[in-house]
Protein backbone atom coordinates (compact mmCIF):
# COMPACT_ATOMS: atom_id res chain seq x y z
CA UNK A 1 0.00 0.00 0.00
CA UNK A 2 1.49 3.69 -0.89
CA UNK A 3 0.21 6.11 0.97
CA UNK A 4 2.26 9.03 -0.60
CA UNK A 5 2.97 8.40 -3.91
CA UNK A 6 7.33 7.56 -4.64
CA UNK A 7 9.06 7.14 -1.54
CA UNK A 8 12.28 10.04 -0.81
CA UNK A 9 13.29 8.59 1.98
CA UNK A 10 14.18 5.27 4.11
CA UNK A 11 11.76 5.59 6.59
CA UNK A 12 8.95 3.23 6.19
CA UNK A 13 5.63 4.60 7.81
CA UNK A 14 3.88 1.86 5.79
CA UNK A 15 5.53 -1.07 7.82
CA UNK A 16 3.54 0.31 10.36
CA UNK A 17 0.18 0.94 9.14
CA UNK A 18 0.51 -2.66 7.12
CA UNK A 19 2.27 -4.79 9.93
CA UNK A 20 0.20 -4.13 13.21
CA UNK A 21 2.21 -6.73 15.24
CA UNK A 22 5.58 -4.78 14.36
CA UNK A 23 4.82 -1.07 15.76
CA UNK A 24 8.56 -0.21 16.20
CA UNK A 25 11.10 1.34 14.40
CA UNK A 26 14.78 0.87 13.37
CA UNK A 27 16.88 3.13 16.12
CA UNK A 28 19.80 2.42 13.73
CA UNK A 29 18.25 5.41 11.36
CA UNK A 30 18.05 7.89 14.21
CA UNK A 31 21.46 10.36 15.34
CA UNK A 32 18.73 11.97 17.97
CA UNK A 33 17.14 9.81 20.49
CA UNK A 34 15.69 10.53 23.52
CA UNK A 35 14.99 7.41 25.84
CA UNK A 36 11.86 6.44 27.01
CA UNK A 37 12.82 6.42 30.80
CA UNK A 38 14.58 10.34 29.78
CA UNK A 39 13.17 13.91 29.90
CA UNK A 40 14.65 16.29 28.12
CA UNK A 41 13.61 20.45 28.20
CA UNK A 42 14.99 22.54 25.15
CA UNK A 43 14.20 22.79 21.69
CA UNK A 44 15.76 20.35 18.97
CA UNK A 45 16.67 21.56 15.95
CA UNK A 46 18.14 20.05 12.92
CA UNK A 47 18.24 18.24 9.68
CA UNK A 48 18.55 14.24 10.20
CA UNK A 49 16.39 11.77 12.15
CA UNK A 50 15.10 12.74 15.61
CA UNK A 51 13.43 9.79 17.74
CA UNK A 52 11.65 10.00 20.96
CA UNK A 53 10.82 7.31 23.47
CA UNK A 54 11.10 9.42 26.01
CA UNK A 55 9.46 13.37 27.28
CA UNK A 56 10.76 16.45 25.00
CA UNK A 57 9.12 19.61 26.59
CA UNK A 58 10.48 22.05 24.19
CA UNK A 59 10.05 22.42 20.27
CA UNK A 60 11.09 20.30 17.30
CA UNK A 61 11.51 22.30 14.24
CA UNK A 62 13.33 19.09 11.55
CA UNK A 63 14.31 19.45 7.91
CA UNK A 64 13.71 15.66 8.35
CA UNK A 65 11.76 12.30 10.08
CA UNK A 66 10.59 12.76 13.26
CA UNK A 67 9.25 9.67 15.10
CA UNK A 68 7.30 9.22 18.16
CA UNK A 69 7.00 6.32 19.77
CA UNK A 70 3.86 5.08 22.23
CA UNK A 71 6.25 6.35 25.15
CA UNK A 72 6.90 9.09 23.27
CA UNK A 73 5.54 12.41 23.92
CA UNK A 74 5.99 16.23 23.23
CA UNK A 75 5.30 19.25 24.97
CA UNK A 76 5.73 22.00 22.40
CA UNK A 77 5.22 22.83 18.79
CA UNK A 78 6.68 20.62 15.62
CA UNK A 79 7.40 21.08 12.39
CA UNK A 80 8.75 18.38 10.58
CA UNK A 81 9.10 17.54 6.88
CA UNK A 82 8.00 13.85 8.28
CA UNK A 83 6.26 12.96 11.29
CA UNK A 84 4.97 9.77 12.50
CA UNK A 85 2.73 10.03 15.92
CA UNK A 86 2.59 6.48 18.34
CA UNK A 87 2.66 8.87 21.43
CA UNK A 88 1.62 12.18 22.11
CA UNK A 89 1.85 16.09 21.15
CA UNK A 90 0.66 18.56 23.12
CA UNK A 91 1.40 22.07 21.85
CA UNK A 92 -0.15 25.73 19.86
CA UNK A 93 1.24 24.09 16.49
CA UNK A 94 2.12 21.12 14.56
CA UNK A 95 3.22 21.94 10.77
CA UNK A 96 4.46 18.65 8.79
CA UNK A 97 4.75 17.87 5.27
CA UNK A 98 3.53 14.09 5.77
CA UNK A 99 1.75 12.82 9.22
CA UNK A 100 1.19 9.85 10.06
CA UNK A 101 -0.89 9.39 13.63
CA UNK A 102 -1.51 5.59 14.08
CA UNK A 103 -3.99 4.42 16.55
CA UNK A 104 -2.39 5.39 19.60
CA UNK A 105 -0.75 8.65 18.72
CA UNK A 106 -2.92 11.67 20.17
CA UNK A 107 -2.35 14.99 18.99
CA UNK A 108 -3.36 18.18 21.35
CA UNK A 109 -2.66 21.18 18.79
CA UNK A 110 -3.63 22.76 15.49
CA UNK A 111 -2.12 20.93 12.66
CA UNK A 112 -1.57 22.02 9.11
CA UNK A 113 -0.31 19.30 7.25
CA UNK A 114 0.41 18.65 3.40
CA UNK A 115 -0.27 14.89 3.68
CA UNK A 116 -2.31 12.98 6.30
CA UNK A 117 -3.08 9.72 7.05
CA UNK A 118 -5.23 8.74 10.45
CA UNK A 119 -5.60 5.31 11.85
CA UNK A 120 -8.71 4.56 13.26
CA UNK A 121 -8.30 5.35 17.07
CA UNK A 122 -5.77 7.89 16.46
CA UNK A 123 -7.30 11.44 18.05
CA UNK A 124 -6.36 15.25 16.77
CA UNK A 125 -8.03 17.88 18.67
CA UNK A 126 -6.96 21.17 17.39
CA UNK A 127 -7.91 22.84 13.87
CA UNK A 128 -6.68 20.49 11.57
CA UNK A 129 -5.91 22.78 7.80
CA UNK A 130 -4.73 19.82 4.86
CA UNK A 131 -2.93 21.84 2.38
CA UNK A 132 -1.67 19.87 -0.49
CA UNK A 133 1.87 21.45 -0.30
CA UNK A 134 4.35 21.68 2.67
CA UNK A 135 7.59 24.53 2.58
CA UNK A 136 10.44 22.75 4.54
CA UNK A 137 11.77 25.29 7.51
CA UNK A 138 14.62 27.66 6.39
CA UNK A 139 18.38 26.52 7.58
CA UNK A 140 20.29 28.95 8.99
CA UNK A 141 23.20 29.09 6.95
CA UNK A 142 25.62 30.49 9.68
CA UNK A 143 25.56 27.63 11.55
CA UNK A 144 28.68 25.80 11.61
CA UNK A 145 28.13 22.32 10.89
CA UNK A 146 24.95 23.99 8.11
CA UNK A 147 27.84 22.32 5.44
CA UNK A 148 27.34 18.53 6.64
CA UNK A 149 23.58 18.63 7.18
CA UNK A 150 21.89 16.15 5.55
CA UNK A 151 18.11 16.29 3.96
CA UNK A 152 15.03 14.08 3.21
CA UNK A 153 17.05 10.71 5.81
CA UNK A 154 20.11 11.45 3.69
CA UNK A 155 23.04 10.74 6.27
CA UNK A 156 26.74 11.22 5.61
CA UNK A 157 29.40 9.54 7.85
CA UNK A 158 29.82 11.46 10.85
CA UNK A 159 27.21 13.63 10.16
CA UNK A 160 24.23 15.14 11.89
CA UNK A 161 21.54 16.82 13.96
CA UNK A 162 23.24 20.39 15.42
CA UNK A 163 21.78 21.41 18.63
Amino acid sequence: MMLFGEREDDFPEIDLLDNQSKKTEDMSKFETIIGARNAVTGNIEGASPICINGKLIGDINSTSYVYISKTGSVEGNVTADHLVLLGNITGDSVNVGKLVVTATGVINSDVEVAKLTVEEGGVLNGQTTVTGSYTAPAEDEEEECSAERPRHGSLPPGGGLCV
